[in-house]
């Protein structure tokens, strides 16, 4: 991929989040990544549709899922890396921008996978808010014998890069 500059990975700071959200059902807001590294920053937030984070990563809980990215200063090219994983099947995920689709993913179950989302061409500011639409969901007491999990779950999101 050429210049791949780290930006943020989300798996460093998982353990460290779901101590902080801990016995809270859902917090507003969560920051998910906060690093500088050269002459880029960037700061990941989970807005809505996201469950409580695990030491893993994080399952998306309803239909649409946003996840918020504070770029102060953009790279020349913009290229979000995400690993994610589908419960319960294979999941059909609709990626928007601002209500636009920009992007469809089918995600695999139980195994993770990387996706390339190109955000070069989207309007430069300083917050990119990504909804992931997945109409989908499973619940584990529906699909694990003896579970009693009645949570909704779609999506795994278990890291996120930032990269030029």
């Amino acid at each position: 991929m050429g210049n791949n500059r780290f930006v943020g990975f989300l798996q460093t700071a998982w353990q460290r989040l779901a101590n902080l959200t801990a016995g809270k059902k859902d917090p507003a807001s969560r920051v998910l990544l906060t690093r500088q590294e050269q002459s880029i920053s960037a700061c990941a937030t989970l807005e809505s549709g996201f469950g409580n984070v695990e030491d893993w990563g994080v399952w998306s809980t309803a239909k649409t899922s946003v996840i918020s990215l504070v770029l102060p200063k953009w790279p020349r090219k913009l290229t979000l890396n995400f690993r994610v994983q589908a419960f319960g099947k294979v999941k059909a995920v609709d990626i928007q921008y601002e209500s636009r689709k920009i992007g469809h993913w089918t995600i695999l179950q139980c195994a993770p996978t990387y996706y390339l989302l190109d955000c070069s061409k989207l309007p430069r500011g300083k917050r990119i808010r990504i909804a992931f639409q997945n109409d989908e969901m499973s619940r584990p007491c529906d699909l694990v014998k003896g579970s009693t999990d009645g949570r909704t779950l779609g999506i795994g999101l278990c890291s996120l890069r930032v990269m030029d």
